[in-house]
């Protein structure tokens, strides 16, 4: 009888957040009632992972690898506490 066990490990990462615009919002048919966040980092980053801003927790829902480009850029959805 075992349980999953969900490990939390807390990083710091570098990275600029900034709200989602409305096309980044249609081309992902995303839900325009919850508030999203854009995320460029060059550090490493997974769908799922949750980030901590400004007082604000944002859940990683998509990634898209820019690294050509020197990124990698997700959109974040903010989640209640």
């Amino acid at each position: 009888n075992f349980k999953p066990v969900n490990t939390v490990v807390e990083t710091i990462i570098n990275a600029t957040v900034q709200v989602a615009n409305d096309e980044a919002l249609k081309v992902n048919n995303l839900d325009y009632s919850k508030s999203y966040f854009t995320i460029h980092t060059t550090d490493t980053i997974k769908v799922n992972d949750l980030i901590l801003y400004r007082g604000k927790k944002l859940k990683i829902i998509i990634l898209r690898d820019d690294i050509d480009y020197g990124f990698i850029k997700g959109i974040g959805e903010q989640i209640l506490w």
